[in-house]
């Protein structure tokens, strides 16, 4: 069972630009193996005004999409942005994956 709560907290900390595994959100990514690519699911993204997003809106996102085949996957992470320009701060989910299976998906 996933800790939402550690999750969010790790998240909103590390923002922006901060990568959390869902799986072991203290699991450093830096630490993956070479080849290893972020794939973003552009269907699951979130988007709050201001630059800081809080680990409570973090933690209902995630709870609304618990259930979803990219954020049940074991590879599963969300990555924190800020545009400056926009002042908005957003969340995104991808999967870590091989850089072949990006290749063979853009075919």
């Amino acid at each position: 069972m996933r800790d939402w709560k550690d999750i969010s907290k790790t998240a909103s900390q590390s923002h922006p630009g901060g990568v959390v595994m869902l799986e072991s959100p203290h699991f450093p990514v830096e630490g993956l193996p070479e080849g290893s690519v972020r794939f973003y699911h552009p269907d699951m993204s979130m988007e709050v005004e201001g630059p800081e997003i809080s680990p409570k809106e973090i933690r209902k996102f995630l709870w609304s999409n618990r259930m979803s085949r990219p954020v049940t996957r074991d590879r599963a992470f969300v990555e924190t942005f800020y545009n400056e320009e926009d002042d908005i701060s957003s969340l995104k989910v991808g999967t870590i994956t091989a850089d072949a299976v990006i290749e063979r998906i853009k075919s």
